[in-house]
C-alpha cells in the first residue's frame, strides 16, 4: 500500500486526491496562448500599434515602450480572482510528460485523470499586486530578449518570475494508477521537464521541485 498521502474524492467514489505544494528551481518565464489569437482583443490592440508605427503617427520611444507593456499583458496568466496565475493544464502536462519519462505512463496518468486545479495563483506575487498593470510598473519580472521572427530579430517583453511557487491538487482514479507513480512522475516532469515558456533547447526555465501536502 502506497504510504503517498491522498485524500478522498468529494463526489467521486474511487478517485483520490493529492495536492503538490511547487516550489520554483528556475524562473518560470510565461507566453499565453492568447497571443495567437488574432481575434481576441488585446492581440488587435497591439496590431494597429503596429500599423500607427507604420504610419509614423507614433515616435519609435512611444512605440517601443507602449508594444513591451502590450506584450507583458498578453503574455501573462492572470485571473480577476487569484491575481497572477499559472494554468492547471500547463501543470498537468508537465506531469503527463514526467509520467511519459518515467516509463510511458503519460496516456495511463490521462486516463486515470478525473480533475485537476484549473487556476493556480503565482506567490508571492498574487498577493502582491492588485492588477497585471500593477506588476508590469514594478518592474521586477519584465523579461526582454531579442527573437528570431522570419529573417529579423525583434525584442519581446514577456512576465518572467525568479521566485514563485503554488499549490496544485490532482484527482485520479486508484485503480488506475497508483499514487506513488503519480508522485514519480511530477518528480521527474519538475526536474527534467519544467513548465511555461523557454523550457526547452538549453534554456531551462520553469524546473520545479514538488511535495505532497
Amino acid at each position: 500500500m502506497s504510504d503517498i498521502k491522498t485524500t478522498p474524492h468529494a463526489l467521486l467514489p474511487g478517485a483520490s486526491t493529492m495536492t503538490f505544494h511547487i516550489t520554483g528551481t528556475t524562473p518560470l518565464l510565461m507566453s499565453n496562448v492568447r497571443g495567437a489569437d488574432k481575434l481576441d482583443p488585446a492581440v488587435k490592440e497591439l496590431d494597429a500599434l503596429t500599423s500607427r508605427k507604420k504610419a509614423k503617427t507614433i515616435s519609435d520611444a512611444e512605440f517601443e515602450a507602449e508594444k513591451s507593456r502590450m506584450q507583458f499583458h498578453i503574455a501573462i496568466y492572470w485571473s480577476e480572482e487569484h491575481g497572477v496565475i499559472l494554468p492547471g493544464h500547463n501543470i498537468f502536462r508537465s506531469f503527463m510528460e514526467g509520467a511519459s519519462a518515467l516509463g510511458r505512463l503519460g496516456t495511463k496518468l490521462d486516463g486515470a485523470v478525473v480533475d485537476f486545479t484549473t487556476e493556480c495563483p503565482i506567490s508571492p506575487w498574487a498577493e502582491k499586486f492588485d492588477s497585471a498593470e500593477d506588476l508590469f510598473n514594478d518592474g521586477q519580472c519584465i523579461h526582454r530578449v531579442p527573437v528570431k521572427i522570419g529573417q529579423a530579430m525583434v525584442t519581446k517583453t514577456r512576465p518572467m518570475f525568479s521566485q514563485w511557487e503554488t499549490h496544485f491538487s490532482l484527482s485520479f482514479l486508484e485503480d488506475q494508477i497508483d499514487p506513488d507513480q503519480v508522485y514519480q512522475a511530477a518528480l521527474l516532469a519538475g526536474t527534467l521537464k519544467g513548465v511555461g515558456d523557454g523550457r526547452k533547447r538549453g534554456y531551462g526555465k520553469g524546473r520545479f521541485n514538488v511535495e505532497v501536502v
